[in-house]
């Protein structure tokens, strides 16, 4: 099979060509990204996450999506030539493959692929829905040619014909490491389409950047604490979050994970993670007490407004996207205020050296000031109680502040 070499880096290579339907359809595997249950912060966790590299990248295949680009491809196969020198082209974009390559990279370049010299199942990085949709028409198609209605064989047979003659446009990327396709897919579809981001949030959390760049690391060590709050026992927090922003739960893991990292950044509590997650990790370990302890004194304050479990009904505001948001950005405001010593009535507090309980302790006088406003604050009729974004989120978080300055008065 031609192809064209475009970029070579060590075993790692990029090529283009031109594939067919009947080529590929028992040479890829579909995948789909799922939530880890690996708890980080775990005694018995080792260094690295034993899953990250077992966890695949794609989005899961939409049965109407599939369907609707079948149909308009059945509908392209059926129209007439027009001429002979029409050309039907369906899919013009490249479709992005994975594959383990055996042998020997020869040093004048790759011009000719020799599928016998690729692994047994190669992934599809981009174009997934497509080749569904694809296969999914020649199924169809063979189930007639298969059964009893003579009347319509003719056309399945021509369909078929140019099902398993079509070409698919394709980029081939050779020996890219799970980490390196799942970087591939990111960039592809969040730079450049509308993806996900609770999928792009764990995409890029799953595995400790090898360089120094700050949203990689940040995105890490906010994804990292993201999934054990999720999972942890102890966190009054596990299982509210939508992990990959679908399934279960009260609010995305991106709407969570942006929140954190609002902290990490210049002027914010916790602006020296980066070089703390490099040395020791003081605060590093310390962030799971701090975000249970606190979460487990809302949940002792506001009782009424914390939800019974994730399957019963919550009208509450406290544990969505708006609540969570502005108790998110709370806490690092008061970390701030008591680690300098300068909130109202509280001492200097060095949150490095507690315990969970006593971080919890830290925070319910804190909030047991304002436990009468829980309705008016979080309750489904409060001004606050639309649908969730930025702006409630602010505005929320403003009242709070209002409320506990009130308090302290």
């Amino acid at each position: 099979m031609r192809v064209i070499e475009l970029q070579r880096l060590g075993n790692k290579v990029v090529l283009i060509g031109a594939i067919t339907f009947d080529t590929l359809k028992d040479r890829l595997k579909f995948t789909e990204r799922q939530e880890e249950s690996w708890d980080p912060y775990s005694p018995d966790a080792t260094e690295g996450n034993p899953e990250s590299n077992k966890k695949y990248y794609q989005r899961l295949t939409q049965g109407n999506r599939v369907r609707e680009i079948s149909r308009f491809i059945e509908s392209a196969f059926s129209e007439p030539e027009i001429s002979q020198s029409s050309i039907k082209t369906i899919f013009p974009s490249s479709m992005i493959l994975a594959f383990e390559y055996y042998e020997t990279i020869p040093e004048k370049g790759i011009d000719s692929l020799d599928l016998k010299c690729l692994g047994e199942k190669g992934l599809i990085v981009d174009g997934q829905h497509r080749f569904a949709a694809m296969k999914s028409l020649h199924d169809q198609h063979e189930r007639i040619l298969e059964g009893n209605r003579e009347s319509k064989k003719e056309n399945s047979e021509e369909i078929l014909r140019q099902i398993r003659a079509y070409k698919f446009n394709c980029t081939i990327v050779l020996n890219f490491s799970l980490w390196e396709q799942a970087q591939l897919f990111a960039n592809v579809n969040f730079n450049q389409k509308r993806v996900n981001k609770s999928l792009y949030y764990d995409i890029f959390g799953s595995v400790p950047p090898e360089t120094n760049d700050s949203i990689r690391n940040q995105i890490y060590l906010a994804h990292d604490l993201t999934e054990y709050l999720n999972v942890s026992e102890k966190s009054p927090l596990k299982g509210f979050i939508k992990m990959l922003g679908t399934g279960r739960g009260f609010f995305s893991q991106a709407m969570f994970v942006e929140a954190i990292m609002v902290h990490f950044k210049k002027n914010g509590v916790w602006s020296n993670i980066e070089e703390d997650f490099r040395k020791d990790g003081v605060i590093v370990k310390s962030l799971p007490r701090i975000f249970i302890g606190y979460f487990q004194a809302l949940k002792t304050t506001f009782a009424d407004q914390w939800p019974k479990g994730v399957n019963e009904k919550y009208d509450s505001i406290l544990c969505k996207s708006t609540g969570i948001g502005a108790a998110v950005r709370l806490l690092g405001y008061l970390c701030k205020e008591l680690s300098d010593g300068t909130y109202p009535g509280q001492g200097q507090v060095n949150f490095q050296d507690l315990t969970l309980g006593e971080v919890q302790e830290t925070f319910e006088p804190i909030f047991s000031s304002i436990g009468n406003k829980g309705k008016d604050l979080f309750g489904g009729e409060s001004p606050f109680a639309g649908t969730g974004g930025a702006g409630l989120q602010s505005k929320l978080y403003k009242r709070l502040l209002e409320e506990l300055r009130r308090a302290n008065n």
